[in-house]
């Protein structure tokens, strides 16, 4: 099934910007699925068990690295328009 995923990690520590490039960069060099990185958050799209597989192990690494963070994540079915605009 296709879904659409919309990711944003909160590292509570100082360096959080260069943790939340850490964790993208874990995800952005699969070619199984769509990934989209905004200024707020991160979307990916194609087959959830690859997604969630892959957001797992993301997930997993940056635990057993000894990083504190949370992680909040939206899961739509289907695919959206990812680069769609709103103009006002």
């Amino acid at each position: 099934m296709e879904i659409t995923l919309e990711i944003s990690m909160y590292p509570l520590r100082e360096d959080y910007e260069v943790q939340i490039l850490n964790f993208i960069s874990k995800l952005e060099n699969n070619p199984d699925f769509t990934l989209h990185v905004n200024a707020l958050s991160t979307q990916i799209q194609g087959d959830q068990k690859v997604i969630m597989d892959a957001v797992n192990k993301a997930i997993a690494e940056v635990y057993k690295s000894g990083i504190k963070a949370t992680f909040v994540m939206k899961v739509l079915p289907g695919g959206i328009d990812l680069a769609y605009e709103h103009n006002a």
